[in-house]
């Protein structure tokens, strides 16, 4: 029987057991741990905005060109997309399974490229993303001011400026995107009543802030060619992008004939603002910022975990007074609580071979 020849031959079954026993323990460290296994067929999302498009003007000036040009594309399963009155746009193409993401990645990226002269000028003024999308969340990590001190705005600054680019250079992790919709930007609120009566388009004033809202080469002085007498070189600085609510209110709309100047500030209120009011995080009623974390569909995501925790405690050593962090969702806890049992229940049968 088989049997009799480990029985005969202890020292073969001890080699045997130490194989088998060392390889365990390999595995046990390098195997990715998550959930759930990865099954699900890789992602690639597309999102642009038109600027004041409603969703009938996306689906017919947006979608319709990039889905007739990315349709189609190797590896394609099939694809859906979402066009919304907010101008904003996002499509997503699901691939085979097992296919490489990366190079779905470039393929939709290549088909873009060729009908990204067909978009209208502000879609490609803002930029086209192509983005690998991760099916599932690793970590949520919420940033809030338990006094009160700062409100949303300043967390999402915060979160935006401080946490989320130092959590993306973690390594294992995929991304790292901020729900910072408090984030500052620049908005001028256009009153459609002095408009009217000084016969002013909204496409006048858009046009305006392009051209005089531009950071342009000035030259220098000096430069070749020159004549001998020339001895010295000035670069030139000029003025460019504006950054103060009161410079926006300065430019100039139009200059009429009898030499007056029509400026933003005269038909429009200009303040420094949270880029949307459409989205808030809270967390237990106070304002907050939001973080989602996603990881490499190859790392450990009881690692990444571990390394993203680590980074939080050494950002939250430089954190203002009455500002902490807080991890409201943690994905690992459950596979760390399954690998902890897997090891107690490991040692229990190693003790009762013993005895």
């Amino acid at each position: 029987m088989v049997s009799d020849v480990f029985i005969n031959r202890p020292r073969l079954a001890i080699v045997i057991s130490l194989v088998i026993t060392i390889t365990g323990l390999i595995c046990l460290i390098n195997i990715p741990t998550a959930q759930y296994p990865n099954i699900t067929p890789p992602v690639v999302s597309v999102r642009a905005i038109y600027p004041g498009a409603d969703a009938v003007t996306v689906e017919s000036t947006v979608a319709q060109i990039l889905e007739s040009a990315i349709n189609g594309v190797e590896g394609m399963m099939y694809m859906s997309s979402t066009s919304g009155n907010d101008g904003s746009y996002s499509l997503s193409i699901t691939f085979n399974v097992g296919s490489d993401s990366d190079m779905n990645m470039v393929n939709v990226q290549n088909r873009i490229k060729t009908v990204e002269a067909k978009l209208p000028q502000e879609v490609q003024r803002l930029g086209i993303s192509v983005n690998k999308q991760s099916t599932s969340t690793l970590m949520m990590v919420s940033l809030k001011s338990p006094k009160g001190t700062y409100d949303d705005r300043f967390l999402n600054n915060y979160a935006l400026i401080n946490i989320q680019d130092a959590l993306a250079r973690v390594p294992g992790v995929a991304s790292a995107s901020s729900f910072a919709t408090g984030i500052n930007s620049m908005k001028i609120w256009l009153d459609a009543g002095r408009m009217a009566s000084l016969k002013v388009p909204v496409t006048e004033v858009i046009a305006a802030i392009n051209s005089q809202n531009m950071q342009a080469a000035a030259g220098a002085i000096g430069s070749q060619p020159m004549p001998d007498s020339q001895q010295f070189q000035l670069s030139i600085k000029a003025r460019g992008r504006l950054s103060q609510p009161e410079e926006f209110a300065g430019i100039v709309i139009r200059v009429n004939a009898d030499g007056s100047t029509l400026k933003i500030g005269d038909i429009a209120r200009t303040e420094i603002g949270p880029q949307s009011a459409a989205v808030a995080a809270r967390l237990n009623g106070q304002p907050s910022a939001a973080i989602q974390i996603t990881q490499l569909s190859t790392a450990n995501g009881v690692t990444v975990a571990n390394a993203v925790r680590a980074e939080l405690e050494r950002l939250a050593a430089s954190f203002p007074e009455d500002l902490e962090y807080h991890i409201v969702a943690d994905m690992t806890v459950f596979v760390s609580h399954m690998i902890k049992e897997v090891l107690k229940t490991l040692l229990e049968a190693i003790i009762l071979v013993l005895i």
